[in-house]
């Protein structure tokens, strides 16, 4: 009797997820300062895609974790640089995966990190989309309901 195998994931396996990832994982706040805009930009689209990935793989949370530091790095940088360089996250509130799938997890969770750190500079867009995520069941959708949840109980001031 033969197996029945279906369509194997181009994603990467948990196993593999941090090789993958690798440069991403290295990134620090001098690192950062070192970048140009642009590649500060799709520094931030590619760590979003990440832990996108790693989300949907069931990648174990300390892994996923690793990708904070990295993050929080890129994000204080954008901050540092004012609110102009700021402005350059606003077209990823309506990111689109360059691969189309049913999910579109790592689109939603470009959207979701831009939009959470645009809240202080564009917050009618900003929580425009996150009200649209939220409406996604997928871990994004979640992460938005609980992002728009602190900031109408006043829990999260955004900066």
């Amino acid at each position: 009797m033969s197996k029945v195998h279906g369509p194997k994931s181009s994603r990467p396996r948990p196993n593999s997820w941090a090789s993958a990832n690798s440069a991403l994982l290295k990134i620090t706040p001098e690192k950062a300062q070192a970048m140009s805009n642009d590649d500060l930009l799709s520094t931030f689209v590619n760590i979003a895609i990440a832990q996108a990935d790693g989300e949907l793989d069931l990648v174990s949370v300390t892994v996923l974790n690793r990708l904070y530091k990295p993050f929080k790095a890129i994000c204080d940088e954008f901050r540092r640089r004012g609110t102009e360089v700021r402005r350059l996250l606003i077209p990823l509130l309506e990111y689109k995966s360059p691969t189309t799938s049913w999910i579109d997890s790592p689109a939603l969770q470009v959207r979701l990190n831009a939009a959470r750190e645009l809240l202080a500079v564009v917050p009618e867009q900003a929580r425009t989309t996150l009200e649209a995520i939220s409406k996604r069941t997928l871990p994004p959708g979640l992460q938005a309901t609980r992002c728009l949840r602190a900031i109408d109980e006043g829990i999260y001031k955004p900066t």
